[in-house]
């Protein structure tokens, strides 16, 4: 809710399960910090070999960490496959309020 200054969509519980549920995840979890860095203590605990973030979460900050502790930083677009429109949560929101 700080970063993205609104209220989530999904909680925590199922955007864990969410992220879970890909076949190459390993270990999912939510950070226990506040703020763009809040994965500080996790990161160091767990030692992963990728951090992978989209467009929005994307920052120097975050490529400055993974680069100190060679971890691979990887930013993904949100591309939408092919014949289907781009769509953003933002834009989600408006099309239900407005139905």
């Amino acid at each position: 809710k700080l970063l993205k200054k609104r209220d989530p969509i999904f909680s925590e519980k199922e955007r864990v399960s969410i992220v879970a549920s890909v076949s190459c995840v390993k270990k999912a979890f939510i950070a226990k910090g506040s703020g763009m860095i809040d994965f500080l203590d996790e990161i160091k605990k767990e030692e992963p070999d990728f951090f992978v973030v989209n467009k929005d979460g994307d920052s120097k900050s975050k490529r400055d960490l993974c680069s100190k502790m060679k971890i691979k930083y990887i930013v993904l677009e949100r591309k939408p496959l092919p014949n289907l429109p781009k769509r953003s949560t933002t834009e989600l929101i408006s099309i239900i309020k407005n139905y």
